[in-house]
């Protein structure tokens, strides 16, 4: 008798779940029920649509995971981290060090998670049936740091000024032909409303952490952001010296309470490893993604430290500029991806914290990913044919041009060798981040502009997010001069879509087509690795970044 009232109450539930959806949401619930979507991946696409993540646990099943609760009294918690590749301000960050810096006091409106995404200071969203139009309710009583109120006119012109191609940032490039300035709207102080210029079915993921530059600041807004650290986050700042440290307060007066811990500090590392000695010797609690090869002899000693590891679509990419010789032909791109030994990569430089790339940044994280498509070969014989039929069979000699990060120089030393075998001749040219970035503009940027080169990038939880930057025509960070018609209406009929099975088919297409193109090439993707003492509790992350609310130390 129990077990028939708790059904009826299940089932009255989820009917009164249904009542409030729309006709996307509910096509989500069918498509649970139909077996044709399964219960993690309905947690990602129904929080994408607006459904609360208590309702979307309900409805899978699947218990809603416990937040971080621990007592207050936490002490300065020390932070580690690189030295940020460009000015500290929302609108320029373009690397983790730079995000893990700005993320201390910034917030954005809603937060991905693995498998959802969270609300932060949206309260809710819902797209109308067609995806072009979303409509975002903005969290009340919450206050920036410097004592004003957000109000929805803050999150529009946030927003509206994002979408601005006139601002060189990675924003503009997840934006382009799908949101214009002046498009954001705020017809109340607590609602936004984002007209579309075409269909986005994962939309709300745009304006979550996965776009880094999506910190919400006041309207209107003209100070120096690395002076100020304006947002609506939990700490304050209290003292910056650029590239070396900065340190913070808790903010008393943020939306879900002052963080636990007395105070925070970052410290910047030129050097990782110098950052991972500092971990060892205790002089730092935790860490943002580390590279593994310079932790070795931490991984080696799990019980004496935390070790947290996510799996994640974070990757770097090799470019292959199509507009210039001999890159110009696509059997000397392939030849070259042929040459890289993607397993013994994983093995031996990821240590198997990773998965083999397939040269399209779609990674086995995402749920449009399948694993249906032909995964290229380390194949030396192949690629010499190939150079040969290109009119290449005495090889030819290029710089590739690399971020001096992690293991991206082990990778390029890696793809050398083997070059060597089929007579090409690979010159390493070693940059640091600020030099390899440059002002992030055609002309003036080695990333942009070198004939090929290998950059990293950071987690997204949909691959779109990745075609809008690297790789759609006129894209602002397409490393590659990637221009490609089929590709361009083939993104934006994934973007559009919100069922996942058509998804995956458009998925596979464009898949497909990346391989013969092979405007990139995509190596690997990374589980993140990151690290923290064990006296360290009440500690968050988001793709291995650390959030400090309600970490505290205990010893």
């Amino acid at each position: 008798m129990r077990d028939e009232e708790d059904m009826m109450r299940s089932d009255e539930h989820e009917e009164q779940i249904r009542r409030s959806s729309n006709e996307l949401q509910n096509h989500a619930i069918d498509e649970l029920r139909s077996g044709r979507l399964g219960r993690r991946n309905f947690l990602r696409v129904a929080t994408t649509l607006g459904i609360s993540v208590s309702a979307a646990h309900f409805l899978a099943g699947i218990p809603e995971p416990a937040r971080a609760q621990t007592a207050g009294g936490g002490g300065i918690l020390r932070l580690g981290g690189g030295v940020p590749g460009q000015q500290l301000d929302p609108i320029l960050i373009q690397d983790g060090a730079g995000t893990m810096a700005v993320t201390q006091v910034g917030e954005y409106l809603c937060w991905s998670e693995p498998e959802t995404l969270r609300p932060m200071l949206a309260e809710s969203w819902t797209p109308n049936n067609e995806g072009t139009v979303w409509t975002f309710k903005i969290r009340q009583g919450v206050k920036f740091n410097d004592g004003r109120q957000l109000t929805a006119r803050d999150v529009a012109w946030t927003f509206n000024r994002l979408a601005n191609p006139e601002f060189p940032s990675s924003a503009s490039g997840m934006f382009a032909n799908t949101l214009l300035p002046g498009s954001v709207s705020a017809p109340d102080n607590s609602t936004v409303v984002f007209e579309l210029e075409k269909p986005v079915g994962s939309f709300p993921w745009l304006v979550s952490n996965d776009n880094y530059n999506s910190v919400i600041l006041p309207e209107n807004y003209d100070g120096v952001w690395a002076k100020d650290w304006v947002g609506t986050g939990p700490w304050r700042i209290q003292e910056y010296i650029p590239g070396v440290r900065a340190t913070f307060a808790p903010n008393k007066d943020h939306w879900r309470g002052a963080p636990l811990a007395d105070g925070a500090e970052l410290s910047m590392f030129e050097d990782e490893t110098a950052l991972l000695l500092a971990f060892q010797n205790q002089s730092i609690d935790m860490t943002g993604p580390v590279g593994l090869s310079n932790a070795r002899a931490i991984l080696a000693n799990p019980a004496a430290y935390k070790i947290d590891v996510r799996q994640t679509s974070v990757h770097d990419p090799i470019h292959l500029r199509m507009d210039m010789e001999p890159f110009k032909d696509k059997r000397v791109r392939q030849a070259i991806a042929h040459c890289l030994d993607r397993e013994a990569l994983v093995k031996s430089l990821l240590m198997g914290y990773g998965s083999v790339g397939n040269d399209a940044p779609i990674a086995p994280v995402h749920a449009a990913y399948t694993s249906d498509v032909p995964q290229r070969s380390y194949d030396l014989d192949k690629a010499r044919k190939l150079l040969a039929e290109a009119g290449h069979e005495n090889g030819f000699q290029f710089k590739l041009t690399v971020l001096n990060y992690q293991i991206l120089p082990q990778m390029a030393q890696l793809l050398q060798s083997a070059l060597k075998q089929v007579n090409v001749q690979a010159d390493l040219e070693l940059l640091d981040s600020a030099a390899y970035r440059g002002n992030l503009r055609y002309g003036s940027s080695p990333m942009l502009d070198s004939i090929s080169g290998i950059n990293n990038y950071g987690h997204r939880g949909v691959p779109n997010l990745f075609f809008n930057i690297q790789l759609k025509s006129g894209a602002n960070i397409n490393s590659a001069r990637f221009a490609n018609a089929e590709f361009d209406t083939l993104a934006d009929q994934f973007a559009a879509e919100v069922d996942l099975q058509s998804q995956r088919a458009i998925a596979n297409k464009i898949h497909n087509l990346l391989l013969d193109e092979t405007p990139m090439i995509y190596p690997a993707f990374k589980n993140q690795v990151s690290l923290s003492q064990n006296s360290i509790e009440g500690l968050e992350r988001q793709a291995s970044y650390p959030v400090l609310h309600k970490a505290v130390r205990t010893a």
